[in-house]
């Protein structure tokens, strides 16, 4: 186990040292940052958690959704649709009683059917300790790092990369209420909250940045084959500079709401877990920057599967 986390270690290392100086990139016209984040709560909010006693859990996702404003413009030119497969390995194990160790690789491509400069893929690595001493709905303190590097089509050239060091705090509430009557038959409601800090070293495009990240996670199932999620985000980014897309200071609002349906025929011997969801999420900028103001909405459908070993 400890042999894989070091795995990671490296591709952490590795992806810090590459694009020297000497190398020409090509330049980002999008603030990926900013889309790597509204990518990975899409994933996020469909993603089974990795189950305490399982040291791997799988996961591949793919979505066909329009977007409002591919290019995050200003002023919106024109919607698109585009596909966002997605693969993920998660790998845990602990490392001490009540801290736990966890590592992370993603593979994710993005691409539109018109909207050609928004096409992307991403690499994206992380590392995250945490301490949990099993109280229910105790405070959760974590740490992590977090590199990730954008591609443009067929990871041809690298587009941006960034780096994220981070901490945080966060908190799970689990509420069961039963139905009127008395019945057996329960509903489960959830709410976790998320605090987090940190500092963002971005290359390529400019625009490292100091921030703090508020999130809450509501869920409520009305069955066990259908439930909805709702995950509000605010990102406040504090930058260097006002010179790239991170810009001096902005404001990024994120919600997404995911409506989850997983039937027993995608769910068989083979499958493990299927899911079939239907998400919206809409994204808003606001900045000292104007031309890096923009809004955004992206809905569509999603299949997800996972496999944990």
């Amino acid at each position: 186990m400890i042999g894989w986390l070091r795995w990671i270690g490296v591709g952490l290392a590795a992806a810090a040292a590459l694009g020297g100086p000497g190398t020409a990139w090509a330049q980002a016209p999008i603030d990926r940052a900013a889309e790597s984040d509204a990518r990975r709560l899409r994933l996020e909010t469909r993603r089974a958690p990795l189950p305490p006693a399982a040291p791997f859990l799988l996961s591949f996702s793919n979505g066909f959704t329009y977007n409002t404003n591919p290019d995050q413009k200003r002023h919106a030119t024109g919607a698109d649709w585009h596909e966002n497969p997605d693969l993920e390995l998660d790998v845990q194990g602990e490392i001490a009683p009540a801290l736990r160790l966890q590592g992370t690789l993603d593979v994710n491509t993005d691409r539109y059917l018109h909207t050609i400069t928004a096409d992307n893929d991403e690499l994206m690595g992380q590392i995250k300790l945490a301490y949990k001493d099993g109280a229910p709905g105790a405070w959760s303190p974590y740490g992590g790092v977090r590199a990730t590097l954008d591609f443009s089509t067929t990871f041809s050239q690298q587009t941006s990369r960034f780096f994220d060091l981070f901490a945080g705090v966060g908190r799970k509430f689990d509420l069961d209420f039963r139905d009127g009557g008395g019945a057996e038959e329960k509903t489960v409601n959830g709410l976790t909250l998320d605090v987090r800090a940190g500092r963002q070293e971005v290359r390529l495009d400019g625009g490292s940045n100091w921030f703090v990240r508020l999130r809450a996670d509501v869920v409520h199932a009305f069955s066990e084959a259908w439930a909805v999620a709702v995950t509000p985000v605010a990102k406040f980014r504090y930058g260097d500079s006002d010179d790239g897309p991170g810009v001096q200071r902005d404001v990024l609002l994120i919600g997404t709401t995911t409506l989850k349906w997983t039937p027993e025929w995608l769910n068989s011997r083979y499958l493990s877990h299927g899911e079939i969801d239907l998400a919206i999420q809409g994204t808003l900028n606001r900045s000292t920057n104007h031309e890096a103001q923009y809004e955004q909405l992206d809905t569509g459908p999603f299949l997800s599967f996972y496999w944990t070993f």
